[in-house]
């Protein structure tokens, strides 16, 4: 039996709470206080605002897994695909930087690097753990696909969710380093709108983030 559609109230407030909550989050990033108590009790908090769309989505939109792109769980049309495009989404990212660098001049974020520099390998891990599930099941599987429900028009669901996404990441970030945000939001835009399955864009999204953390700490410590 197929389930009813949610209404548009109904859809609009998981919308308004997957936005205010990732806003919310995005503004404790602006936090100075940078230990790690503090960090962990801010991560803790953006896997509770996963928990509480994702249970909205099921509980009280009534919707399957399958609107959030939450299939199963497989090696084979999991992983490795979500890998192999971490890997290539790495190179394509870091000869996106370098064009940027030395054709136009993008100054690098010394804030973000300090910060990362400062941070030990593990807490790097988690960082990019939260940036793979958070982001890309909110923005992607949840705000693309409710955000085209609302207004019926795809195409205003995936710009959407892209420039939200982008917006997420004002604080802390120059003009320039956000349109590569952008990009990077495209791209995993891409690859799920290809797949149709979140978990590749998870595992995509943790592969670069890790390899771009771990570069840029090995780079400022040597």
């Amino acid at each position: 039996m197929s389930r009813a559609t949610p209404s548009k109230p109904l859809i609009l407030l998981g919308v308004a709470i997957a936005i205010i909550g990732n806003a919310l989050f995005a503004f404790s990033q602006l936090e100075p206080d940078a230990s790690i108590p503090a960090r962990l009790l801010r991560e803790g908090t953006a896997w509770l605002l996963l928990a509480v769309v994702v249970g909205y989505a099921l509980r009280i939109e009534k919707l399957p897994a399958t609107s959030l792109g939450l299939c199963p769980f497989s090696w084979k049309q999991t992983q490795l695909p979500g890998l192999a495009a971490g890997i290539a989404l790495t190179l394509f990212a870091g000869a996106a930087v370098y064009i940027a660098q030395t054709v136009f001049h993008l100054e690098a974020d010394n804030h973000l690097i300090s910060m990362l520099a400062g941070m030990p390998w593990w807490m790097l891990v988690l960082l990019s753990l939260r940036a793979g599930f958070v982001e890309e099941i909110l923005f992607r599987g949840y705000l693309l696909d409710r955000l085209t429900r609302l207004s019926g028009r795809r195409w205003i669901g995936i710009v959407g969710s892209i420039a939200l996404f982008t917006a997420m990441h004002f604080g802390g970030w120059q003009a320039g380093q956000l349109i590569l945000v952008a990009l990077a939001g495209t791209l995993f835009t891409a690859l799920y709108l290809w797949k149709r399955n979140i978990m590749i864009c998870v595992i995509a999204h943790f592969t670069v983030d890790l390899i771009a953390a771990l570069a840029i700490t090995a780079n400022a410590q040597s």
